[in-house]
């Protein structure tokens, strides 16, 4: 009964308890537990951090929160560098940071639960919106890693990590390892250390969740507290598939959105001086923005546009001194640098190019072609009404979804530009002016949708903004709530159906659809079509070959090479002619070939190989090959009769295969009639199609009489073809007898010098510190 009384407290109680059920039935209740200490954590770091000026609670617990968040991921980073026991680390850190903070902790624990009950009392139905928004979000969340970019990549990078003790940045196994958007492998290294399997992709959610708020708080200051807009953001920014998708797929485009729209909700909403006094820390939150995703600086730059524009107005005014904004902007672009630097000086160590693979054009990489990173996208967008189109009728020309991904909202973005100008709202012109410098600042740069987000995101606010003006003209009471509600159903109604309906068969367009996969419960961190065949392989430490286009890794902690693009520098030495496949193919435990998605240009190489390779598993859609170690044996032969070779009448044999390590074992006997002799024996190679003869050596052998084996290993060049003969015969007409031969080879292994210069040229820290 008391909880029916008091529906403004029911709600939220209700709504949690529904989520927390949802996450006991998806079975991520623990990793639920471990992404609250992790936020816990970071609030406590961030809790020293005390604004100027400032006497606002909600914007001290956002600095705090994003601050700490910040500090937490840097810290991760640092320890990597050295070999530590993660999980120990971790939690001595969390728990005496939250010790010395559980004040302010928990002030703002129940400051967040008073803001949740104000809201609920003033109009309880409008609490569905968020709740509809997250129970989407929780139920996309809870299927494991699963998308192109977060199993080829991102869940890759903290599972090599956490199992090697150390970050080595390798990218001789693979470019992945050169990426420089670390912030979320780091808290995704936190996270799965305490064995978290879902709190990855919830880490994500959760960080785009308060992106969502820090919109609203904005758009309630500009919008005068207005539950309709806010209500219809919510949706919008929920439904929009490519949001959902970014929000709960672990992709990293999402994660520098709270920073982000922090900073530009404090910059519309502060006073100047408030601003003036908290630009180092905006600074460092844009820094945290960058470490985590170098797009970020796509609203970057128009958020210190408008800092520089304040500080000059506030110099102007004499209510600041200009060394006292030189100083501020000096200590902000040292604490943008602090996060944001490092990675990237790392980076550039180790691959030669800070912004690997980007501007490898410029930087020339060993490690990679010597041309600039190109989008994979040919439509070409600009800062127009005919790209705005393209963008949302054509999505599916720049991002990796059907078309409509892009969300109908955008369209009303000409009208929400004109809207502030015809009111004289300065706050509005300010978020008008961002969100078009962000448009500009993205399309002159990438065709790529996803870059675009900042942008899209923060373009929700003037849009809903612009909707309450025109609704504002409809005076009666039921014909405003219907023109809302119209306007909500069309620009959510088309996303709820790109969602819930539409074809998933064609290549990525059914990324951000539901599907019914998504209702059952998985315990698995990812979800690959090659994960049955990794869970055969009994060393977890073992180093494969993936013989597919498509560079699946997902969390293996082994060794894990790809012959596509992701590991353009061992197929391009290949492809070459430096390294021959067969020896690089024999420093892997494991080779996987791909019946679905092969890698053309090796099919050959593959085929050449198959002496190397004993299946394990044949599988429908690939195949699991284990690595032969011992010897490949090219002929062996044991003559009931001997033959009697002469210099005119030699012993000759086919070999095949060969390759470059050689094992000769010659059976031979020499009657003992008082003449000398000595034999010629040589093994010859010729092209597999036309026999002509590419190489070869040859041996000379003093024999004494009687029967012995003699037994010899030769390296013979990288030229060699596949296709030989072993001649062997005497010296001079004197005979021999051969009773038998025997003829072994085996590859070199090619990578394992390859990684040892590596590690000579370009040592990870944890060997320096060492």
């Amino acid at each position: 009964m008391r909880i029916a009384s008091r529906p403004d407290r029911a709600v939220p109680v209700i709504a949690i308890a529904i989520w927390l059920a949802m996450a006991l039935y998806y079975k991520a209740l623990f990793d639920v537990a471990v992404l609250a200490l992790l936020l816990a954590t970071a609030f406590s770091l961030g809790a020293f951090f005390r604004p100027r000026r400032d006497t606002r609670s909600a914007e001290t617990l956002g600095f705090r929160l994003c601050i700490g968040i910040g500090v937490l991921a840097m810290l991760v980073w640092l320890s990597t560098f050295k070999n530590y026991h993660y999980r120990e680390l971790y939690l001595t850190v969390s728990i005496v940071s939250i010790i010395w903070q559980r004040r302010k902790l928990w002030r703002a624990v129940r400051q967040i639960a008073r803001t949740v009950v104000l809201h609920g009392r003033r109009n309880p139905v409008f609490l569905v919106a968020p709740f509809a928004v997250v129970t989407l979000f929780e139920i996309f969340a809870s299927y494991p890693v699963s998308k192109f970019d977060a199993i080829t990549k991102h869940i890759a990078i903290p599972t090599k990590i956490l199992h090697s003790t150390h970050y080595d940045y390798n990218v001789i196994e693979s470019i992945i390892f050169g990426d420089s958007s670390l912030l979320t492998h780091m808290l995704a290294l936190y996270l799965m250390a305490f064995g978290s399997k879902k709190g990855p992709i919830f880490l994500v959610a959760a960080l785009s969740g308060l992106a969502l708020i820090f919109l609203l708080r904005l758009l309630r200051k500009v919008c005068a507290k207005k539950r309709w807009p806010a209500a219809l953001s919510v949706l919008v920014y929920g439904s929009t598939p490519l949001i959902l998708l970014l929000s709960t797929a672990f992709y990293v485009d999402s994660v520098p959105l709270p920073f982000l729209l922090f900073a530009v909700a404090y910059v519309v909403m502060s006073r100047r001086d408030q601003i003036v006094g908290n630009t180092p820390a905006l600074f460092f939150l844009m820094g945290s923005a960058f470490f985590a995703k170098q797009t970020a600086a796509y609203l970057v730059i128009p958020i210190v546009v408008s800092l520089v524009w304040l500080h000059v107005a506030a110099v102007a005014r004499s209510e600041r001194h200009v060394l006292e904004s030189a100083r501020a902007f000096g200590v902000g672009l040292l604490l943008f640098v602090l996060p944001s630097a490092g990675p990237l000086l790392i980076i550039w160590h180790k691959t030669g190019n800070p912004f690997f693979p980007m501007a490898n054009a410029f930087f020339e990489s060993p490690y990679f072609p010597i041309r600039n990173f190109a989008d994979p996208f040919e439509n070409p967008l600009g800062f127009d009404l005919g790209s705005l189109v393209s963008m949302v009728f054509h999505s599916n020309l720049n991002i990796e979804m059907g078309p409509g991904g892009f969300g109908l909202h955008v369209l009303l973005l000409p009208l929400a530009v004109l809207v502030p100008v015809f009111r004289r709202d300065r706050r509005m012109i300010l978020v008008v002016a961002l969100v078009l410098g962000a448009y500009f600042c993205s399309t002159r740069v990438t065709y790529n949708l996803r870059y675009l987000l900042p942008a899209l995101v923060l373009s929700i606010v003037p849009i809903a903004y612009a909707l309450e003006w025109l609704v504002s003209f409809v005076e009666e009471r039921r014909l405003h709530t219907l023109a809302w509600l119209a306007a909500t159903l069309l620009l959510v109604g088309p996303n709820l159906q790109y969602i819930f309906s539409g074809t998933r068969e064609k290549g990525y367009d059914w990324n951000a659809r539901f599907a019914p996969v998504l209702l059952k419960p998985h315990d698995s961190l990812t979800a690959m079509q090659i994960s049955p065949m990794l869970e055969e392989i009994p060393d977890r430490r073992a180093s494969i070959l993936y013989g597919s286009s498509v560079p699946y890794r997902g969390a293996y902690p082994g060794y894990y090479s790809t012959l596509s693009w992701h590991n353009a520098y061992i197929a391009g030495l290949v492809r070459d002619g430096e390294v021959e496949f067969s020896d690089l193919l024999y420093g892997f435990d494991y080779l996987m070939r791909s019946k679905v998605s092969p890698v053309e240009s090796f099919a050959q190489y593959l085929h050449d190989s198959e002496p190397l390779l004993e299946i394990v598993i044949d599988g429908r859609y690939d195949s699991l090959y284990r690595i032969r170690r011992e010897p490949i044996v090219a002929v062996e032969r044991s003559l009931g009769e001997p033959f009697r070779a002469t210099a005119m009448r030699p012993y000759r044999v086919p070999l095949d295969p060969l390759y470059h390590e050689v094992e000769i074992s010659l059976d031979l006997e020499v009657p003992d009639d008082g003449r000398p002799r000595a034999t010629w024996f040589q093994i010859d190679w010729s092209e597999a199609k036309t026999g002509k003869r590419i190489g070869g050596f040859r041996a000379r052998l003093a024999l004494e009489p009687g029967r012995r084996t003699w037994q010899l290993t030769r390296r013979i060049a990288p030229e060699s073809g596949r296709l030989g003969a072993l001649t062997v015969k005497s010296s001079n007409d004197a005979p021999i007898f051969v009773h038998g031969v025997s003829v072994k080879s085996r590859p070199v292994d090619a990578l394992t010098p390859l990684l040892a210069e590596y590690d000579r040229s370009w040592p990870h820290l944890a060997q320096r510190i060492d």
